[in-house]
């Protein structure tokens, strides 16, 4: 397996443009401890296994001048058509095309890595997944390229992914360690409570070596709001929390179960409630992912974070 010195730390960068690549330097601002930039370059734009690709050769120099590696996305959720391609799985021609498509890009541009973020499977197309990674798995050994795989917070009904396989063939396994409550959810909650990421490492850990474990934490919340027994929300970064809470004349409070501030406030027939990710949250992963013993952090997403997280990253990363 290929490690990087030390512990990572990974931001993902969401370029939905070409032209968006362009804005990386000032998003870099007030950052600190980033060493892998993985930004949204190859996304799956039809079933065959066709690769649109928004590489870019500044961006590449930009990141290696700040000292960091660039590990391409691959990822089947961020086309155009709002479309989550799977069917490519199915074959070893469509397998292969994906394949060799994003390993010579990776080589032909100079990057060090890819990072499969592959969405929505059914049971069915697990084993063709699985498949899939370890196919790439070796062609990136083989090109001197680090792979890493994306996963969700393992249960039974994802246990598909087969991570203890995923951990034979990938260098890292990354945690998405959030989406405990998310657009489509039932009742209002917490994106990432502190008991939530626990479960997720420590089940993660059964399967995955730490020193391959990667976990994801969320720079963003939602708002939510209930009205007449109907909830509904939406995705709010750090300076649109404060924001939220302010308009709705919230105050927040330290909820220790969760590991986050929390507020709510009941106006007319409407409830407001926001659980907030910010610096002391972020400690309260940190501190959980030290005690686990991981290899280090993601983070989704770059630019929905206030400046102040980055010096508790830092502190962790240099550990």
């Amino acid at each position: 397996y290929r490690k990087m010195d030390g512990r990572v730390c990974l931001a993902w960068n969401v370029i939905s443009f070409k032209e968006s690549n362009e804005f990386m330097p000032g998003m870099l601002v007030g950052t600190k401890a980033i060493n892998v930039l993985a930004p949204t370059w190859f996304t799956l734009d039809s079933e065959d296994g066709d690769i649109d690709n928004k590489a870019s050769r500044d961006y590449i120099k930009t990141a290696h001048d700040n000292g960091m590696q660039v590990w391409g996305v691959l990822d089947n959720f961020q086309n155009h058509d709002g479309r989550l391609y799977t069917q490519f799985l199915e074959t070893y021609a469509g397998r292969q095309k994906v394949i060799k498509t994003v390993v010579e890009e990776a080589l032909k541009y100079g990057i060090e890595g890819i990072n499969v973020d592959i969405e929505g499977l059914t049971e069915a197309e697990g084993p063709d997944f699985v498949e899939f990674v370890r196919e790439i798995g070796i062609a990136c050994r083989n090109a001197g390229l680090f792979i890493s795989v994306n996963n969700y917070v393992p249960y039974n009904f994802n246990d598909f992914y087969d991570l203890e396989e995923q951990a034979r063939y990938a260098d890292y396994a990354i945690l998405m360690g959030y989406d405990e409550h998310f657009a489509g959810s039932e009742e209002a909650g917490s994106v990432a409570s502190i008991g939530y990421v626990e479960y997720g490492i420590q089940e993660m850990l059964k399967e995955v070596p730490a020193d391959r474990l990667i976990n994801a934490i969320p720079f963003y919340t939602r708002g939510w709001e209930t009205k007449k027994g109907k909830v509904s929300s939406q995705m709010l970064d750090m300076v649109e929390a404060k924001a939220f809470m302010a308009e709705h004349d919230m105050k927040k409070e330290w909820n220790s179960t969760a590991g986050q501030y929390y507020a709510e406030k009941q106006s007319g027939d409407t409830l407001y409630q926001i659980w907030l990710e910010d610096n002391r949250s972020v400690k309260c992963k940190l501190d959980v992912m030290e005690e686990n013993g991981i290899h280090g952090l993601a983070v989704w997403r770059l630019g929905l974070e206030t400046n102040d997280v980055w010096d508790k990253i830092e502190d962790y990363i240099k550990k």
